[in-house]
Parts: structure tokens; C-alpha cells; sequence
């Protein structure tokens, strides 16, 4: 664990690091050296030019710096891949259901094969497609506000919806493994 305490005398810095870090040094460091870097800081012993006594220099370690500038460009990286995976899959499941939420994403899904199995039950309540939902082939199935009014209507909206949450499963484990596939390819380039 590093732990520092900064004050400033001139143009330098005064850094103390913990025993872990550096045992008890006490060091001056440039003022030109950034606190990010301060985890890629190394202590060399040396001589004061002036008085010959024994003092610790404190600089920055610049292989330890490009291993870290590294990883953290990997770990922005995978939180990116992540972060678009998600966006997509989302997006994807509120075109299909109307909603972000496994609630009602798995209600909305219940009720559809529910309509199939019983359109007469449906066709007398009243109900509207909300949305513009298209056949497979992108001919227009049914427009926003059409009545489902007939068990037949019925049947087709929710054959069709029952359709695209199949289509939404498989585009949902194929952007998964896109997902894995980038991460396979920041971890080991």
C-alpha cells in the first residue's frame, strides 16, 4: 500500500512513502513528475554533489510506467467491449418487448405463447398493437393502433412476436460471443 504526504519547498514535491514502499525514504521529487506516476516511482541511492552524504533519488520507473499505461489501456478497452455489449443486447430486448426488464420481458413472452394457444380469449379484449410490427420479410404485419380484434389477428401478432424473441435469443448469444471474441483478442493480442 502506498501512502504519500505532499507539501511543496520550491520547485520540488516532498513525498514520504510508506515502510512497504520504499522502507523510510524520505524523498525530493520534481515537481514535473505527476501524481499518477507516483506508483511508478523508483528510489536509487546516490551521493549530494555538494556534500558527498549518502541520499535517495526518486524518479520515475519507465518500464513500470508503460507496463501500467498498458494495462490500463486494456482494462478501458474490455470496459468498453463491455459497455457496447450491453447497449446492444438492451437495445435489442426493448425493440422486441417494449422494455428493458426481465419481468417483463419473460411476462410479455408468457402472455404471447398464451395467445396462441387461446386467441379467443384475447380476441374480445380490446386490445391494439401499440407498435409497428412487420412480417419476417419486413411487409408490414400490423401498424400502431391496429385492432386485435379476431382470433386470427390475434394468432399472427403473437406468432410473429413469438418470432422475433427467438430472433432476439440468437442475436443475443451471437453479440455475447462477439463480446467474449474481444475480450479473447485485449487479453492476448
Amino acid at each position: 500500500m502506498k501512502t504519500y504526504l505532499r507539501g511543496t519547498e520550491g520547485n520540488y514535491e516532498v513525498v514520504m512513502a510508506s515502510k512497504d514502499v520504499f522502507s523510510d525514504t524520505v524523498g525530493v521529487v520534481p515537481a514535473g513528475i505527476a501524481i499518477a506516476d507516483y506508483s511508478f516511482l523508483k528510489v536509487t541511492s546516490s551521493n549530494d554533489p555538494v556534500t558527498g552524504a549518502p541520499i535517495k533519488v526518486i524518479s520515475v520507473d519507465a518500464t513500470l510506467k508503460a507496463a501500467g499505461d498498458t494495462a490500463k489501456t486494456k482494462v478501458d478497452s474490455l470496459a468498453a467491449a463491455q459497455a457496447s455489449m450491453i447497449k446492444d443486447v438492451y437495445d435489442k430486448l426493448f425493440e422486441v418487448f417494449g422494455s428493458r426488464t426481465a419481468a417483463t420481458a419473460t411476462a410479455e413472452y408468457e402472455t404471447w405463447k398464451e395467445m396462441i394457444l387461446t386467441p379467443a380469449d384475447y380476441a374480445g379484449g380490446g386490445l391494439k398493437c401499440d407498435h409497428q410490427l412487420n412480417n419476417a420479410d419486413d411487409t408490414e404485419l400490423f401498424s400502431p393502433g391496429s385492432a386485435l380484434d379476431t382470433s386470427g389477428k390475434i394468432n399472427s401478432f403473437a406468432t410473429r412476436k413469438i418470432e422475433q424473441v427467438k430472433a432476439y435469443g440468437i442475436y443475443r448469444a451471437s453479440r455475447k460471443q462477439q463480446y467474449k471474441d474481444a475480450v479473447e483478442a485485449i487479453e492476448n493480442p
